[in-house]
């Protein structure tokens, strides 16, 4: 089972969430944070994402509430509906209003036929029905109606109605209370019965019972007067009898024309009966009739379903008959007190089924005879288990979503098109000092917060009660009751109707005014940071050309004595070689051997400072053409080192610079032939591998290979894994590679273990990539 969160713990969890948040947030952001800038972005960021938290908490509650509610008036729908298709096809007009007088919420179609006039006439004068009433009954049903809303009688009248064509009706109409939680009466229910052809029928047989009556008086008159007449004059005897005997032709003529009229009377209340057994049939609440004894003298359909038992097997019995002693004793108690005080009473009962307990809404009522004695018991149980989980799950929502807007951490306010404020929060009355006696109104609200910008701020809220998606209405400067001015964005966005068919809306504000500031602050540095970035763009603008024009006297400065060093140390070897002793000869071959590697490393700082500065100007380039000329420009060293190069035969075109992309190549080939084993011969092979986009160029060789943890060091200037004694270098060459192939829109990587040579490649664009 799951377990619901009340209102009350929501509301808790939300405060202790909410304050640890504030409390612990704001302490760590000042604890770590020291710039006064980033300062102002993260307290930014950290209302935003509290912002959205609350939002997201909102909306969680909001749909849980209209998903209650869509049930609720899905199974109100439905209850309307069965309720519609049986008020709209029965003969009898069934009528629903509350306690008052001038109002009346439903009047069933039968009214129309009956009273003659429309439905809509009743709705728009909710007394004009007694006008119809016939001018000797109409002060007899008026006070009966004032001692029943007075609660001083009950309504179970019969009236006459002169209809607008002149022809007059007999009404039997009779009321309900219909009782709320606390036992009030909110609604009260009345059906009106047209009874003419019952009456008329009923005065019929009072009238052939009177003239019957008369008749045998008569008859009875006579015979005592032909009896007199027998004992005095016998002469008359055959007169007499021939008297009495049409005497009691007659009278078994009247005896016979009586029977009739009984029959058809009789056939008469059988077709209200079976009419109103087909009625009560087809019901959605469980109906019962008991006499005054307690004996069933009928039930409906529903009734059987309810409680598993058949009309046959119920008729002529009790409570006692079929339910426990002491459920039958609470029900008996019921009857008579329904009888006794003349009252129907209501009350809820639980009933247990196959698929659980089920509540019911049950009433008993006393039926009255024309006499006005009570002859009968009815009763009525309804199914309202679906209707009260409906109530009380959307009474739950609604709570949990009025604390959720009450304690909400944002200011909101819920308004309706006419003006009124329904509802400010706690967080709105905080920010703003104002409370929501001091603004029930839009116009309240607009004087004080706006001043004289109300009217073109009212021109604006008038727009969100036509709205049909959510808006952000932008940002507003308000002023709150202690005179400060804040600026606030709101957002809005419609929420249904009320009871009158008012529209609402919903508007959140989201307090800005710190991150406004923040922004201005802001955009004031942006614009001194602009104006600096200028100053120090110029100033290394002007270092560059000052570097570039020192590396070149630099290099100019340093060949010059280079070129001097090595000259000397070739002469004293060439001219005083053989005067020298081994030790003398070998310090000449070091200076000879320095001043080669320091005029390579001056060529090689030269390449890469110029990579940095010179404009590349890519286009196609055949990977064919680069590769074989690379191989051709170290055909010496390759010679020298006997190197096996393979490459592919048919290699694609990549967008490059030519010169950069060949000197690029030769470095990573001077490489794979370079750090081999002793005594070895290098093999190196040369491949591509394309797809949609890039072309990757590999280069890999059979040498030492490289360490995974210095793979990415090797890429930097002046690294080296290996002493110059070892192998010889600068350290430069694969930083010429890397800045190379940047400039050129591409990337550069290895892959290697050590002691199983090193795979070099070269990422670049696929020339049919730019032109497609």
């Amino acid at each position: 089972m799951t377990r619901r969160l009340t209102p009350l713990k929501i509301a808790a969890l939300y405060v202790v969430v909410g304050g640890v948040w504030i409390l612990f947030s704001d302490g760590l952001v000042f604890t770590l944070v020291k710039n006064s800038h980033l300062l102002a972005e993260l307290q930014t960021l950290k209302g935003w994402f509290y912002v959205f938290v609350t939002a997201g908490m909102l909306y969680a509650l909001i749909k849980q509430s209209m998903a209650a509610l869509e049930l609720s008036e899905a199974a109100l729908r439905s209850s309307e509906e069965r309720f519609r298709q049986l008020a709209e096809n029965i003969d009898e007009v069934f009528w629903l209003k509350p306690p008052q007088l001038n109002e009346i919420l439903y009047v069933s179609p039968a009214y129309e036929q009956i009273w003659g006039k429309s439905r809509q006439s009743l709705y728009q004068q909710p007394m004009s029905w007694t006008d119809a009433i016939h001018p000797d009954d109409r002060d007899r049903v008026i006070a009966c109606i004032e001692k029943y809303l007075a609660g001083k009688a009950d309504f179970d009248l019969k009236y006459r109605i002169v209809r607008p064509d002149g022809e007059v009706r007999w009404i039997r109409d009779r009321a309900f209370p219909i009782y709320d939680k606390a036992g009030i009466t909110y609604r009260i229910a009345g059906v009106a019965q047209d009874v003419t052809e019952r009456q008329e029928l009923i005065l019929k047989l009072q009238k052939l019972n009177e003239e019957l009556e008369n008749k045998v008086e008569e008859r009875t008159s006579e015979l005592k007067q032909i009896l007199k007449q027998l004992g005095v004059e016998i002469g008359d005897r055959q007169k007499a009898e021939a008297t009495l005997q049409a005497a009691y032709r007659d009278l078994e003529m009247q005896i016979g024309q009586r029977t009739l009229h009984l029959s058809q009377a009789n056939a008469a209340l059988q077709e209200s009966q079976e009419k109103l057994q087909a009625i009560l049939d087809n019901t959605t609440a469980a109906i019962y009739v008991k006499d005054i004894a307690g004996h069933f003298l009928t039930i409906n359909r529903h009734f059987e379903r309810l409680f598993n038992i058949t009309r046959d097997r119920i008729v002529g019995k009790t409570d006692y008959d079929i339910l426990p002693k002491d459920l039958a004793d609470s029900f008996r108690d019921n009857d008579r007190q329904v009888m006794e005080t003349g009252e129907p009473i209501q009350f809820e009962e639980e009933v247990f089924q196959q698929d659980g307990a089920h509540t019911y809404i049950s009433a008993k009522f006393p039926l009255y005879d024309a006499t006005g004695l009570v002859y009968a018991i009815g009763g009525t149980s309804t199914d309202i288990t679906d209707r009260k989980q409906a109530q009380l799950e959307l009474q739950s929502s609604e709570e949990r979503f009025r604390r959720a807007i009450l304690e909400a951490p944002l200011p909101i306010m819920i308004h309706a098109e006419d003006g009124e404020i329904v509802q400010i929060n706690r967080t709105w009355t905080e920010l703003t000092g104002y409370a929501h006696s001091d603004i029930p109104t839009i116009a309240d609200w607009l004087e004080k917060a706006y001043g004289s910008r109300k009217e073109s701020v009212k021109a604006d809220i008038d727009v969100l009660y036509k709205l049909n998606k959510p808006i952000v209405e932008g940002e507003y400067t308000i002023a709150t009751r202690s005179g400060e001015t804040r600026i606030w964005e709101f957002h809005s966005a419609h929420l249904g109707t009320l009871y009158d068919g008012r529209n609402l809306v919903i508007s959140t504000g989201i307090d800005i005014t710190e991150r406004k500031k923040a922004e201005a602050e802001i955009h004031e540095l942006n614009e001194t940071l602009e104006q600096r970035v200028a100053e120090r763009t110029a100033q290394l603008e002007q270092a560059n050309q000052d570097l570039e024009a020192f590396a070149y006297s630099i290099a100019h400065d340093l060949r010059a004595p280079l070129r001097g060093m090595h000259g000397l140390a070739e002469a004293l070897l060439e001219d005083y070689g053989d005067k020298l002793d081994d030790l003398g000869q070998e310090y000449a071959r070091h200076i000879v051997n320095s001043a080669h590697h320091l005029d390579d490393l001056i060529n090689d700082l030269l390449d890469y400072s110029r990579l940095s500065r010179t404009e590349l100007n890519l286009g196609a380039v055949d990977l064919n053409t680069v590769v074989s000329e690379a191989i051709a420009q170290l055909k010496t060293d390759l010679e020298k080192s006997q190197a096996q190069v393979t490459a592919m035969p048919s290699m694609p075109k990549v967008q490059a610079h030519r010169n950069t992309l060949a000197q690029a190549i030769v470095n990573l080939l001077s490489n794979a032939i370079k750090f081999v084993d002793k005594d070895s011969q290098p093999q190196v092979h040369i491949w591509t591998e394309t797809d949609d986009e890039c072309v990757k160029l590999w280069v890999a060789d059979d040498g030492i290979g490289i360490a995974p943890e210095h793979q990415k060091r090797i890429f930097r200037v002046f690294e080296r894994l290996h002493g110059i004694e070892s192998y010889p270098g600068t350290g430069i060459g694969l930083a010429i590679v890397q800045k190379a192939v940047e400039r050129m829109g591409g990337s550069v990587g290895v892959e290697s273990e050590l002691g199983k040579g090193s795979k070099f490649w070269i990422k670049l664009r696929n020339d049919t990539t730019k032109e497609g």
